[in-house]
């Protein structure tokens, strides 16, 4: 808040907080209790060399060889050419590229990897287990907020090389439904009145 004040005038109002969030309509609310479809989701401008030891991780995994994986490549991603050569040959790999509309794909996912952006809010109204990943500054959280939105999970990016962390997954597919009620946890409970509550307080 402190430096939201620095770049307004003093009399400005300033609407902050998650009553004030603006979702996509067609994000809905889905009750989740298989683990069938993974989305992974590093924002439009991804260097997936990052994650490519995650990457072969997985696909030399025979557990998880069940499981759909929805690699999602956005417009100025670099350096994921070798998810292209393996979704022709692995078919639980799928492969969404410069796709401005995700929606469907985040709708039908059991599981979320990724960038802790805006997902933060909306996996939390979608009650979408998370495992999130802080990729820039600015998406820096708190424990305790994301928590309170009902997100339990969040690693350094480093982390998802580690065969570890295929495990954490794992462990995940095997008592899904008791780790699923986590999201129900949650003390924010988000809706989509943000844009009527906007509206309100500016007098419009």
């Amino acid at each position: 808040c402190n430096s939201i004040n620095k770049h307004l005038n003093h009399k400005a109002k300033k609407l902050l907080g998650t009553k004030y969030w603006i979702p996509n309509n067609s994000i809905y609310k889905r009750k989740r209790t298989t683990l069938k479809n993974v989305i992974v989701n590093f924002g439009n401008s991804f260097d997936f060399y990052k994650i490519k030891k995650f990457y072969y991780n997985l696909i030399n995994d025979k557990v998880l060889k069940k499981i759909n994986f929805y690699f999602i490549i956005g417009l100025y991603s670099s350096n994921f050419q070798y998810l292209e050569k393996g979704n022709k040959i692995k078919s639980n790999i799928k492969i969404i590229k410069n796709n401005l509309d995700i929606e469907d794909y985040s709708y039908k996912a059991d599981l979320y990897i990724g960038s802790s952006g805006n997902a933060i809010y909306e996996n939390s109204y979608s009650n979408l287990t998370s495992l999130f990943f802080q990729i820039s500054k600015d998406q820096s959280n708190e424990t305790q907020d994301m928590e309170r939105l009902g997100h339990f999970f969040k690693f350094n990016l480093d982390k998802i090389n580690n065969y570890n962390f295929l495990i954490f997954i794992k462990t995940i597919l095997k008592n899904f439904k008791r780790v699923n009620t986590l999201i129900n946890k949650k003390n924010i409970q988000l809706n989509k009145k943000g844009s009527q509550n906007i509206l309100e307080k500016i007098n419009l």
